[in-house]
């Protein structure tokens, strides 16, 4: 299941295969305190359609779920995830109290066995995401491109 706004890829776009094996290494590291790759960089450089190249490819890769939360303020994260887990229909979730919804979300993210990708794009201020970025725990169903 696909939830958020993925944007389509430029008719120009460059998989830049070195950076995605970067990055893939770096999430197939996982286990315990695993690394959360960050796509960092000026205006217009491709951080966007990267990261939407992993959303398209994500579930014929085996990912369940593939949340794209456009985070340029929290509210917006937090709303992304909330209709994630009403969509997924996760225990609790009622789309009456986005918050509520949104940890309900990130709670299943940290447990599930189910492969999942969340991504963040345009973050502007990344301490505000403080406690709104999905765990990744040991033996959660955190997606791992197949080598």
């Amino acid at each position: 299941m696909e939830v958020g706004p993925v944007p389509n890829l430029a008719s120009s776009f460059q998989p830049r295969s070195d950076l995605r094996g970067q990055v893939d290494a770096v999430r197939a590291a996982g286990g315990p305190g695993a690394l959360t790759p960050v796509l960092c960089g000026g205006s217009g450089v491709g951080k966007t359609q990267l990261a939407a190249a992993f959303a398209v490819t994500a579930p014929a890769e085996g990912a369940d779920l593939v949340v794209w939360a456009t985070a340029t303020d929290l509210q917006r994260a937090i709303t992304q995830y909330a209709q994630a887990a009403v969509r997924s229909r996760l225990p609790g979730a009622s789309g009456d109290d986005d918050e509520a919804d949104a940890r309900i979300l990130l709670d299943w993210l940290a447990t599930t066995t189910r492969r999942w990708l969340v991504i963040l794009d345009d973050v502007t201020a990344p301490a505000d995401l403080a406690g709104w970025r999905p765990a990744v725990r040991a033996r959660a169903g955190s997606w791992q491109r197949p080598g």
